[in-house]
């Protein structure tokens, strides 16, 4: 006859009860304000019309292929550390953009045929993580307008955009730039200070 160990685990405490109760209703809520937080991928399932809402935390980048994605920080402690690729149509509100290693160059590329749209966004191409590069990178064929946003940075930074589109196809609006380099180029400044 085989021997068969028996498990007997013990009762949990009345404590433990309302612990496990507790981290159930915590996570049941995060589930209903729709919140990704930092340990999730950036992810966009539908086909179409994604609306994500950061948690606090440092997010490593994504790549947005889905029509009209809609990304807002929940807090001012939303970053994006890795690389921002928008190949769709996209709004990003409120999210705070950080160099590292996983986004040296740009910290957020607008491919062709893509607009982006960035609320209320922080760019720090910091000189203690990144020797060189630009905030956001515009291809050709593509086009940004930028609104109420903050360029932060040392003499490491290029330009804040690089923009390869056409002139008038990259707006910035209402921003402050306080890298100590001009934005130059075809970028369409209305009211921004350097």
């Amino acid at each position: 006859m085989p021997n068969v160990i028996n498990f007997h685990l013990p009762e949990p405490s009345p404590a433990e009860v309302k612990n496990n109760g507790l981290q159930k209703d915590d996570r049941d809520l995060l589930y209903s304000l729709g919140l990704t937080t930092d340990a999730s991928p950036i992810s966009e399932p539908r086909i179409t019309n994604n609306r994500l809402t950061l948690s606090s935390g440092e997010f490593a980048g994504a790549t947005l292929t889905k029509y009209n994605t809609v990304i807002k920080a929940a807090t001012g402690a939303s970053l994006m550390s890795g690389k921002l690729t928008i190949t769709e149509d996209a709004v990003l509100d409120g999210v705070e953009f950080v160099s590292s290693e996983k986004n040296e160059g740009a910290l957020v590329l607008v491919k062709t045929g893509a607009v982006a749209v960035f609320r209320n966004c922080t760019f720090s191409k910091e000189t203690d993580t990144i020797t060189n590069g630009t905030a956001i990178s515009v291809e050709t064929g593509a086009k940004a307008i930028v609104t109420g946003c903050v360029f932060r940075g040392g003499n490491t930074v290029d330009v804040p955009i690089a923009n390869a589109a056409a002139a008038g196809d990259v707006q910035v609006v209402a921003s402050y730039n306080k890298t100590g380099v001009a934005f130059g180029g075809t970028v369409t400044l209305t009211a921004v200070i350097e």
